[in-house]
């Protein structure tokens, strides 16, 4: 049995909800594809001008990414026949790595889970279940936590405001609409893992669809909402799907603050009972 399950039967919030929050943070809509590409519209090959493009739209999106935020959120969604609401906040800062996120109960509004990351090291506490999980970025094994099977680094990218790429990808592919007037374009990657395909609108990204080419599992990202400010590109609304696990997450943002100061010292920190369970993963720190 999957560590999210006991630990969803106990504490009412599925770790894996809470590590979609954290490594997808903006993000969600349902949409289930028989194929790597799917659209109601034809599409037709692009050329290697607008693979460039593309790429530098990406690029640029990232490179512009907020170094700090601070953010409150509601999130809504169901795991299998399970439907859950939470609300939270959240402090992030990239240099140095810290981030601290408190998901409190839709109901009596009481923190439910806490999540904090130093640098390398990612601590997870339940309050009510008094356990506290430790982990390590670079071992991160998001199996481990779910039936999600995805790569870490892609999911932990979007989460700080940056479109994922997958690594060592060997080809890359661009499709555009074939209806007049649209400028919808999309453009597929490929390494020995994963496709990937990130649809855009306008230049702006909606869309994105990670394919597991060994285990077929699929999840795709929604975008909604798109609003640029300080040259930061970001959503206020975000949804995902995995159709394999049954998931589907919605998450509204109510307000959304860029590049403003944060308590280094204090967002790592967590007020702990003596009698809490510890268990370490991958050797903790």
């Amino acid at each position: 049995m999957k560590l999210f399950k006991n630990i969803f039967k106990n504490s009412g919030t599925p770790l894996l909800l809470i590590f979609s929050f954290l490594l997808i943070t903006f993000i969600f809509y349902f949409g289930c594809s028989k194929t790597i590409v799917k659209s109601d519209r034809e599409l037709r090959k692009a050329g290697n001008a607008d693979i460039a493009h593309l790429i530098k739209v990406i690029e640029k999106i990232n490179i512009n990414s907020a170094q700090s935020f601070i953010a409150n959120f509601n999130i809504e969604g169901h795991l299998g026949k399970q439907n859950y609401k939470a609300s939270g906040n959240a402090q992030f800062n990239n240099n140095p790595r810290r981030m601290r996120v408190i998901f409190h109960d839709a109901v009596f509004k009481s923190a439910i889970t806490f999540i904090v990351q130093e640098e390398d090291t990612i601590k997870i506490f339940f309050p009510f279940d008094k356990i506290l999980y430790i982990d390590n970025i670079k071992k991160f094994n998001f199996k481990f936590y779910s039936n999600l099977n995805l790569d870490f680094q892609l999911v932990s990218e979007l989460s700080t405001g940056k479109i994922p790429v997958i690594k060592n990808y060997s080809s890359i592919k661009c499709y555009e609409d074939g209806n007049s007037g649209q400028n919808n374009k999309l453009i597929i990657l490929e390494n020995n893992e994963f496709y990937e395909t990130i649809s855009f609108m306008d230049d702006v990204p909606d869309k994105i669809l990670w394919l597991n080419k060994i285990t077929k599992e699929k999840t795709e990202v929604y975008l909604f909402n798109p609003v640029i400010k300080e040259n930061i590109l970001f959503f206020n609304l975000i949804k995902i799907v995995s159709v394999s696990s049954d998931l589907k997450l919605t998450i509204q943002f109510d307000s959304l603050k860029f590049n403003v100061p944060v308590d280094l010292k204090n967002i790592v920190r967590l007020k702990l009972p003596s009698d809490i369970k510890i268990n370490k993963i991958n050797n903790g720190n």
